[in-house]
């Protein structure tokens, strides 16, 4: 058998330009990540506003097409508990 060597890349590369200049990234968590996003100027919404849209897909779309990725906190877990 032969094992092909893997290598992991840790590190950062500097772009010669902005893939996305006007990226619209959600913070999704607690009260202390609100306050963060709060600080550093990105949009949030806490577990509360999270529990607003509970199944209704209209609104879900709605947020999805507003933003181009969503950050959320490790320990933010889904209702049912099975995913993670």
């Amino acid at each position: 058998m032969i094992h092909k060597r893997t290598s992991v890349f840790s590190g950062s590369v500097r772009l010669p330009h902005i893939p996305r200049p006007k990226m619209k990234v959600c913070m999704l968590g607690d009260a202390q990540h609100v306050e963060e996003a709060q600080s550093i100027g990105l949009d949030h919404m806490d577990v509360e506003g999270l529990k607003r849209l509970n199944k209704n897909k209209k609104l879900v779309k709605k947020l999805a097409k507003k933003y181009h990725a969503f950050c959320k906190y490790h320990n933010l877990h889904h209702p049912r508990g099975d995913h993670q």
